[in-house]
């Protein structure tokens, strides 16, 4: 079974993910896909942002998902100011 490697921004912590366990969805709709497989299958999945963590606590074998493909500014409101 083929890995997928993840390091934190430091390079001091690392995890092997299979393959299979590894996403990089670009739309919200392939997450909440993935979300509702990982849900009834019980598979674990953690969100992975800019791996900033000096640790590797945030890692895990059993699912991560890669969410650097949804950086897209969906709205912007000058009145309330958010995005």
């Amino acid at each position: 079974d083929s890995t997928t490697t993840l390091l934190n921004w430091s390079g001091t912590h690392a995890v092997d993910v299979p393959t299979s366990n590894y996403y990089e969805p670009e739309s919200i709709e392939e997450v909440e896909m993935i979300v509702r497989r990982c849900h009834r299958t019980g598979q674990g999945l953690r969100p992975l942002g800019s791996a900033l963590s000096p640790n590797g606590i945030g890692f895990s074998r059993r699912g991560m998902m890669k969410l650097d493909n949804l950086d897209e500014v969906l709205e912007i409101d000058p009145i309330r100011k958010t995005v």
